[in-house]
């Protein structure tokens, strides 16, 4: 049952609330972020602060449930202002990340004072004071008294979670001089993060299929933007970088026609094709403009049917409750489909009388068999024929690594599959011609092989950058009969992968752990470093860049270093093909005590990133480095044997801070490609 919260606060529009507050001004509140989680209580840090609801500007940290309408709170306050939630927030297992600063008003020692229900924890200047992170009715918690200086401005962090029932979070504090109070909105400074000042709400909505050729695109300004830079075309990479022809001129307004007469593509957006634009938001008299928007996409329904449940190569479908669903092609009427357990049968039918129904039950299946179905679609002037779609029921061969459909695949990887039932061998095909492999038999340039069942694994040696490859594993049962298997497929990377953490397990028996490749500092005093978790699974599989995992790494710098590093293979030669940067994804906390990080080549030359506070950023940000920072401390590029990354001083340690940061996707990059000159507004 959902209950109205009560909050004395003031929700702020964002736009109106991130101006700076000036020396001498009072301040205006803390940020608020709030959140959904799932899952058991209390949750970690990562469940709980991962699905965002909503971000606004809260006064004061004061909010409580008030089921009955109660004249009084237990303080003895009477709220004299109803505030509901933030928009689509629900009543319960949802939340809250309060971030800003506390000037002090004395120099003395102060104070602080949680009221939860039901968790809490709050830091301040990097230390945690409170940690009450537990289901409870209303409880009180109080820190050891702080020393603070008056005028003084200190990072605050407070956290709360609500399971279920009442919920409230107040902070009050007091000092030597100073009486108890809830922490007032005077001494408050919101935080405001780079993420806040790009334009946002993209209509249509990111990733979403529209079924017209001309588009109005639409967006929030961000709210410093006084213009907006707008970039639009069908090649990411190119809007991404603001090269070619995408971009399309500065302009006040928050909407941008495409695909219509005196526009953009003036015949029209293309069916099936992926658009991406861009928004970066200007402001002449701030010297931090233009804020670089995201890159967000949209795509023109295909004529032909697309978007297939179950997804193309699926497994494990129920064979006894299988329907087959689809998207309906472009202005698409009637819809003819083609059903059986052969490839070219399916692929070469013709003829079937049309449905008006966009589903097709297929009856009960039969187990460890790969199916296929085709869908074409008439506009009521033609008909389009459909892709070739197959989902395997349970038993069959499946759980291909890399996934299929993976992208930024490393050119070394080795395929991997698990075995069908009853299987005494798997026939590998492999190649880069989706018709050929799908068609190819053992006498085809494609097969490549039979591998015994406990050998399902097949390395295709080194491949080319940027391809796309196609592959299956064919079931041989013990009498010799094969059973053809789904097509699979990836696509390599248009960079060197150094680490993409994909190909580490928990069978630490077998040196597959994360932590038995990064060695870290266990069992070693004076390295402050941990990778990885010490329980499965040991890679993180929630927060993560790209793929399906990331490295989780703690670091404590006080008085010591803190660095993990990773014995290379390949690729060794860091100027193969040109690349000349460094390229490494983090996600770092606000917790987090700041404390320069670096990166080391060969045990010994290390660049340190100029900015120690970057352990904050709880986003996923790239650090790119020139290889020829480390190529001016002797570093033989071609002979790169060894990567750490570490925190702290290793040579002089020095009083430093701990904390808890992912990182996932090192890569070497080739130089990018030219940007075209700056655009006047």
């Amino acid at each position: 049952m959902y209950r109205k919260l009560m909050c004395l606060t003031s929700s702020f529009a964002l736009a109106l609330s991130l101006v700076g507050v000036a020396d001498g001004q009072s301040g205006t509140g803390v940020r608020g972020e709030y959140y959904h989680f799932s899952g058991a209580t209390p949750p970690s840090r990562e469940e709980a602060f991962r699905d965002l609801v909503a971000v606004r500007i809260d006064p004061q940290i004061y909010c409580y449930w008030n089921p009955g309408f109660q004249a009084t709170h237990p303080d003895g306050l009477t709220p004299n202002l109803e505030i509901a939630p933030p928009e689509g927030l629900r009543g319960d297992t949802f939340s809250v990340r309060w971030l800003g600063e506390i000037e002090a008003l004395k120099s003395e020692p102060y104070t602080f004072i949680t009221g939860a229900d039901d968790g809490v924890r709050m830091w301040l200047n990097g230390e945690m004071i409170i940690d009450d992170w537990a289901d409870h009715d209303r409880t009180e918690s109080t820190s050891d008294p702080v020393q603070l200086v008056a005028g003084q401005r200190y990072p605050i962090v407070v956290e709360g979670y609500e399971n279920g029932g009442e919920a409230e979070w107040q902070l009050y504090w007091q000092s030597t001089t100073m009486p108890r109070e809830v922490v007032p909105q005077r001494v408050l400074y919101p935080v405001i993060k780079a993420q806040d000042y790009p334009a946002s709400d993209p209509v249509p909505g990111d990733g979403a299929v529209v079924r017209q050729t001309w588009l109005s695109i639409q967006w929030t300004a961000g709210p410093e933007a006084v213009s907006h830079d707008v970039y639009f075309g069908d090649d990411f990479d190119q809007v991404k970088a603001g090269t070619g022809d995408t971009f399309r001129g500065n302009q006040a307004g928050t909407d941008y026609i495409v695909g219509f007469f005196g526009f953009p593509y003036p015949e029209g957006l293309a069916p099936g094709t992926t658009y991406y634009w861009r928004i970066d938001e200007v402001n002449q008299s701030n010297p931090d403009s233009p804020w670089k928007g995201p890159v967000w996409s949209v795509m023109v329904a295909p004529v032909t049917a697309f978007g297939p449940d179950p997804a193309d190569s699926a497994e494990d479908v129920d064979p006894n409750t299988a329907v087959l669903r689809w998207e309906v092609g472009l202005d698409a009427k009637l819809h003819t489909v083609y059903f059986g357990d052969d490839y070219d049968t399916v692929n070469n039918a013709a003829g079937a009388p049309p449905t008006g129904l966009v589903f097709y039950s297929p009856g009960v299946l039969e187990l460890a068999r790969t199916y296929y179905w085709r869908v074409d679609e008439f506009d009521g002037s033609a008909t389009y024929k459909g892709d070739v779609w197959s989902f395997t029921t349970p038993g069959s061969v499946g759980s291909p690594k890399p996934p299929h459909g993976a992208v930024n695949v490393k050119h070394t990887k080795i395929l991997s599959w698990l075995p069908a039932d009853n299987a005494a061998s798997h026939q590998v095909y492999f190649g880069v011609d989706k018709e050929a492999v799908q068609g190819a038999n053992a006498g085809s340039p494609e097969y490549r092989g039979s591998q015994d069942i406990g050998s399902e694994s097949y390395d295709p040696g080194m491949l080319e950058w940027n391809t796309a490859y196609y592959w299956r594993a064919d079931k041989v049962d013990a009498a010799g009969n094969a059973s053809k298997g789904p097509i699979w497929s990836f696509t390599t990377a248009d960079f060197l992968v150094v680490d993409d953490f994909e190909d580490y397990t928990n069978n630490d028996a077998e040196g597959e752990a994360i932590w038995q490749s990064w060695i870290d500092g266990f069992g070693v005093a004076e390295n402050g470093s941990e990778v990885g978790y010490p329980m499965p699974p040991y890679a993180e599989q929630s927060t993560i860049h790209s793929g399906s995992q990331s490295m989780p790494y703690k670091y404590d710098a006080d008085m010591k270093y803190a660095e993990a590093s990773l014995t290379l293979v390949y690729p060794r030669d860091w100027t193969e093909r040109g690349v000349d940067t460094l390229g490494l994804w983090f996600k770092g906390d606000w917790i987090n005590v700041p404390t320069p990080m670096y990166v080391a080549l060969n045990g010994s030359a290390a660049v340190i990133h100029e900015d120690a506070d970057t352990v904050q950023r709880d986003v996923w940000t790239e650090w790119l480095v020139p290889l020829q920072a480390f190529a001016d401390k002797g570093i033989d590029l071609t002979n790169v044997s060894t990567i750490a990354i570490g925190f702290g001083d290793r040579a002089n340690p020095q009083p430093g801070g701990s904390g808890a940061i992912f990182f996932d996707d090192i890569r070497l990059y080739r130089p990018a490609p030219e940007s075209e000159p700056e655009p006047q507004p």
